[in-house]
């Protein structure tokens, strides 16, 4: 799944630019939206079932893989644009690139990643509805903290280089440093989130996490208008997200009752409903008041992130390989 859903990914990005109508591109678009969600689960599955064998917390490490791409995609993209390089040149080059790099990963694992870590036994007809109404409830508080990184990310993405702007008085050609700053230290939180994880729990961390997402948000909302501030702000927050999506993957791949591509779906799923809710959410605040207000919705999601980590200690002991 990992890499015919990487090539049909891929044939939807590299064929964005080659369309005449918005039509072409929103298909485009839409596809590349559907074919990334299915890529998604299946990696992390995989990286799941290689986690259990090696009986320690590596999950964090291959997300800051992920922050790490993003950072470096958007370097090489924007290279790309301001030297002139043809978008359809560009964007084939980069499906090329990314259907080798996950083809040699598949290579390299071979049939390790596709060995179940628990064969479930399926449950019976009647006891279905009771045991999709026990997950759903006991899930809750898993899900609050995942989304808690979702809309994290989704600040990074959409609203750190304004935030730079309006707060922190960033010049529009220096903008992109803000979310720069919050992918980078979002991947140094992953980097070195697996030796936090193992020395403290997932649980632990995802409270230091929401703290620092609490915090970093009271730090950009009190600015003057530092940009220093701003940006240290947006370096905290991004940080006390390093583990938390990780982690709830990790929890959400052994919930009883469902195999681990089930549970990892449905989380999926659940924190995309994080990405789509977050910027209106801020646009809606920013538009009733500024900016400043949009961005302090940081606070209540390091709180809620704090509240709920507890649902992630079911994952403590979970890195331990089976004998």
């Amino acid at each position: 799944m990992t890499i015919i859903g990487t090539i049909l990914l891929a044939a939807a990005v590299a064929s964005a630019p080659w369309g005449t109508t918005g039509i072409v591109l929103a298909a485009s678009l839409f596809l590349t939206g559907v074919f990334d969600a299915v890529v998604d689960v299946a990696q992390n599955v995989a990286g799941i079932r290689i986690e259990h064998t090696a009986g320690r917390s590596i999950l964090s490490s291959m997300h800051a893989l992920w922050s790490l791409g993003g950072v470096a995609g958007g370097v090489a993209s924007t290279a790309a644009a301001a030297v002139g390089v043809d978008a359809r040149v560009y964007l084939v080059a980069a499906a090329l690139s990314a259907v080798a790099l996950v083809s040699l990963g598949a290579v390299i694992l071979g049939r390790g990643a596709d060995q179940p870590v628990v064969a479930p036994d399926a449950p019976h007809p009647q006891a279905s509805r009771s045991r999709w109404r026990a997950v759903a409830i006991g899930a809750v508080p898993l899900v609050v903290v995942a989304m808690g990184g979702t809309m994290v990310e989704d600040v990074a993405n959409n609203w750190a280089a304004l935030a730079g702007t309006q707060l922190g008085s960033l010049d529009i050609e220096a903008a992109g440093i803000a979310f720069t700053v919050m992918i980078a230290s979002q991947c140094i939180g992953r980097f070195t989130g697996d030796a936090l994880i193992s020395r403290f729990g997932r649980a632990a961390i995802a409270r230091m996490g929401g703290t620092a997402i609490a915090i970093g948000g009271i730090v950009v909302v009190s600015t003057p208008g530092s940009a220093a501030q701003v940006l240290i702000g947006l370096g905290l927050a991004g940080f006390g997200s390093a583990t938390i999506v990780p982690s709830a993957l990790a929890v959400a791949s052994r919930l009883p009752g469902l195999q681990e591509g089930a549970g990892v779906t449905l989380f999926s799923w659940l924190m995309r409903l994080g990405f789509l809710a977050t910027s209106p959410v801020i646009g809606a605040l920013t538009e009733a008041g500024s900016i400043r207000l949009g961005i302090a919705l940081l606070i209540p999601i390091g709180v809620a992130t704090f509240l709920c980590s507890g649902a992630l200690t079911s994952g403590d002991s979970g890195t331990t390989p089976s004998k």
